[in-house]
């Protein structure tokens, strides 16, 4: 138990906060599910915890959709108590278990995807680092790209091994990701990771059908993760950096024949040559995941958004005195 913020909860410190604390908020999920390996599925909050938690958002912020963000944004009307929600990725659970839940409460939300994802269904690379890492038959791991060959004991350090490849795999060229990956996958036969997929249906990505329905019956709007969950920093070619972000705006506005009007930077990584790109594609806001207040001075390019905790004291709390 996170013992301070339980007792920032049940003193009333943090309702008290919360109230001076007031600030437009957009919040950022990722999927909602069941889950058997919460290691390994880690971004996906349970139904009945992310249900108490729409209950609270309800009762203390004004839920409004990203399109109404923007309007009061750019005329300068936020009361302070909106709050937007967001999902990154992709999964196929934001249309079988969080889409009937937000259509239920009347809640609009917006999701963010990754275009090559959708293209292909491929997992992405952290998912099948951690699944291959903690996979009972993977007892030794070996990553000729990383020049990483371990053998893999405890549970424990197993996780740490995960740490170390995950770094790396934010840290690089899209190649090296992608060959990281393949290695990753190359640790199981053909048939194993097959069923690692099967097994973890939580991380599976919606189809181009499956957003085409999610946009269309419900109020959900759809922006822009890039083309492959690329992480927009300084590390990457500016060439590549401006055809993930202008060439998938394009994708989803050509699949949905809509208006795509926003952009989340996977990792809320963000650079220079990136907000140039998100200016020239014509966003109408960019998000990182900076947990800063919305000011005046602000660049609709870079663009605070606010990680949700699944424990619900440290929930409540961060959204009390967050952002300071």
């Amino acid at each position: 138990m996170d013992v301070k913020n339980f007792l920032l909860v049940k003193t009333g410190l943090a309702a008290y906060k919360r109230e001076k604390n007031r600030i437009p908020r957009v919040l950022f999920y990722h999927g909602v599910s069941d889950i058997h390996t919460p290691f390994v599925e880690s971004l996906h909050i349970p139904p009945e915890e992310f249900k108490r938690q729409l209950e609270y958002l309800q009762l203390n912020f004004d839920l409004i959709s990203m399109d109404e963000y923007y309007r009061r944004w750019r005329s300068n009307s936020f009361t302070g108590e909106e709050a937007t929600l967001t999902f990154d990725d992709g999964y196929r659970n934001n249309l079988t278990f969080l889409a009937p839940i937000l259509q239920d409460l009347n809640i609009p939300f917006t999701v963010f995807i990754a275009t090559h994802h959708i293209d292909t269904g491929k997992r992405f690379s952290t998912f099948i680092g951690r699944a291959v890492v903690m996979h009972p038959e993977v007892r030794r791991l070996n990553v000729p790209a990383m020049g990483l060959d371990v053998v893999l004991t405890s549970a424990r350090q197993r996780k740490k091994v995960f740490k170390v490849i995950s770094h790396r795999l934010k840290h690089s060229e899209i190649k090296t990701v992608d060959l990281i990956t393949d290695q990753l996958i190359g640790q199981l036969s053909s048939q194993q990771y097959q069923q690692l997929c099967s097994d973890f249906q939580a991380d599976a990505l919606m189809t181009w059908k499956d957003v085409i329905t999610l946009q269309s019956y419900y109020d959900c709007t759809i922006g822009s993760h890039c083309l492959d969950h690329f992480i927009c920093d300084t590390f990457q070619e500016t060439a590549e950096i401006q055809r993930q972000i202008i060439e998938s705006k394009k994708v989803i506005e050509e699949k949905l024949e809509i208006p795509c009007h926003y952009l989340a930077y996977p990792n809320g990584n963000v650079c220079p040559a990136a907000l140039d790109a998100a200016k020239e594609a014509g966003y109408r806001l960019a998000f990182t995941t900076d947990n800063v207040r919305v000011t005046p001075e602000i660049s609709p390019f870079a663009m605070p958004r606010y990680g949700v905790d699944f424990h619900w004291n440290t929930f409540v709390a961060d959204l009390s005195f967050k952002p300071k």
